[in-house]
């Protein structure tokens, strides 16, 4: 499978687990499962982009301005999404604070669905042409 698809699937993969997270909460086993499937998927999805996509998205960005602006404000908006989501799953979410976990679970949610909505159609398209 090429890169992009696979990265494409992770999304996929990534937001049936949430959206099941979403659907159970964390005050059973099973949710809290889930909540932890999560947290692997995205660190793991966040380790291939390191490996395979940044690195040349990188290379590339210092002979291309555009592709450089493009490159760094995707550079630290996820910098600090990591921050917001290792701190999330770092959390020993238990029923008795669920409605903080739906806070911030939304928050995550929603910064997540906006981020690879704006990565399929932006980012990986600029990877793509690099492919080409």
């Amino acid at each position: 499978m090429a890169l992009i698809q696979e990265l494409i699937h992770d999304h996929k993969e990534l937001f049936c687990l949430l959206d099941e997270v979403r659907q159970l909460g964390v005050g059973n086993e099973t949710g809290r499962q889930k909540l932890m499937g999560a947290k692997k998927a995205l660190l793991a999805h966040l380790e291939k982009e390191d490996r395979h996509l940044y690195p040349k998205l990188e290379q590339a960005s210092r002979q291309d301005p555009r592709l450089g602006k493009i490159y760094s404000s995707f550079a630290s908006e996820m910098d600090e999404i990591s921050r917001f989501a290792v701190a999330f799953f770092e959390h020993p979410w238990e029923e008795k604070n669920r409605l903080d976990f739906a806070r911030d679970f939304g928050k995550l949610y929603a910064t997540l669905r906006q981020r690879i909505s704006r990565e399929e159609s932006i980012l990986y398209r600029e990877f793509e042409k690099l492919s080409t």
